[in-house]
């Protein structure tokens, strides 16, 4: 029989920082001082970030665990990607190369009535996407309530984006929110599981 997963606390999602060395991003985890490749996160760096919920926490300042400021109207998703379809002479039929991958990053966040509440989970994504291009590493987990301990075996996927202009959302007895758009630079690991 097939389990379905219930509406509500099933989802995770950090905002880590991130930087290029080569073209890769890395991670950062302030704690060990240490940077993470994208292609090999781990327990420590997830759950360095799962910690971190208010402007207050631990961490908070790089990077923390946005989950419950998101508006349940999500956009995180794979798109087509992009291909290549340059012929040689020795070409035959048709042919594709992938060149990057596309993907969705759109976020709706509540904010808080104070932007200065350092305990207030509305102002952590106010925060970290007040400026644009600021790099991070999407990372999204499904299946875990937003403060399950990250751990191995579990499956998470991660996106390399950069901030944009975040919009200020907000109309006549709505809640303030603000809306953003992630740049995406055509860098995943899709469906990665947790090995150390």
């Amino acid at each position: 029989m097939a389990q379905k997963l219930l509406v509500g606390d099933k989802d995770t999602v950090l905002l880590i920082p991130a930087f290029e060395v080569n073209g890769v991003p890395r991670m950062a985890l302030p704690s060990t001082a240490a940077s993470i490749p994208i292609d090999a996160p781990t327990v420590a760096l997830m759950n360095y970030y799962i910690d971190a919920t208010t402007p207050a926490d631990a961490g908070a300042h790089w990077g923390g665990n946005v989950t419950c400021a998101i508006i349940d109207d999500m956009n995180l998703a794979l798109t087509d990607s992009a291909t290549d379809d340059t012929r040689t002479l020795c070409s035959v039929g048709q042919s594709q190369d992938l060149t990057f991958y596309n993907y969705d990053a759109v976020m709706n966040f509540l904010r808080d009535i104070n932007p200065l509440d350092a305990t207030s989970e509305f102002n952590l994504p106010a925060n970290l996407t007040a400026a644009p291009d600021i790099p991070y590493v999407i990372a999204h987990r499904i299946g875990y309530s937003r403060t399950t301990a990250a751990a191995v075996g579990q499956e998470w996927h991660l996106y390399y984006a950069w901030t944009d202009h975040a919009i200020p959302a907000s109309g006549d007895g709505d809640n303030l929110a603000i809306g953003e758009t992630f740049v995406s630079k055509g860098l995943i690991n899709f469906k990665h599981e947790l090995a150390a």
